[in-house]
């Protein structure tokens, strides 16, 4: 049990990052952002989000591919 990764968990996780990506996106797109400090911020998040949901697909997949 101690490598079970229920997959609603993973599918519910990626929904809300992706919900947060979106949400940055369109604030760096609307031009909203009035600091450079502010757009740098967002910016470093959005990487930072982008780089989660790779990794937790990339493991979700060798997760349960790995149990099949």
């Amino acid at each position: 049990m101690s490598g079970f990764v229920d997959p609603r968990f993973v599918d519910l996780l990626l929904s809300r990052l992706n919900e947060l990506e979106s949400h940055h996106k369109e604030k760096l797109i609307a031009g909203s952002v009035e600091k450079i400090e502010e757009y740098k911020l967002y910016r470093g998040q959005l990487e930072g989000i982008q780089t989660a949901i790779r990794e937790i697909r990339e493991v979700a997949e060798r997760v349960f591919v790995d149990e099949n």
